[in-house]
């Protein structure tokens, strides 16, 4: 099987998904958020991930045969942030 990084990009998929409970661009913030961006960039099947706090939002480039939209919205919960719901891009 092939690592996510060399999936055909028709084979990937992006998916933009709202944090809900980040309030204002405090340091406490944007250090969670960044490392909430590394949590999903850990997944199995993540290939990118980057994690806006200007727009409260992730955006997750993803192989949904190694990962899915629910596992990606249980990392976001971890981090005490309530996902919204999931939209491809």
């Amino acid at each position: 099987m092939l690592s996510p990084s060399t999936q055909p990009p028709d084979q990937l998929q992006r998916l933009t998904i709202a944090l809900d409970g980040v309030e204002g661009m405090r340091l406490s913030h944007l250090v969670l958020l960044s490392r909430l961006q590394q949590a999903l960039e850990a997944l199995p099947g993540v290939v990118s991930a980057y994690v806006s706090p200007r727009t409260e939002m992730a955006y997750i480039v993803y192989n949904p045969a190694q990962t899915s939209p629910s596992s990606l919205q249980a990392v976001i919960r971890g981090f005490g942030l309530e996902p919204g719901i999931p939209y491809l891009r």
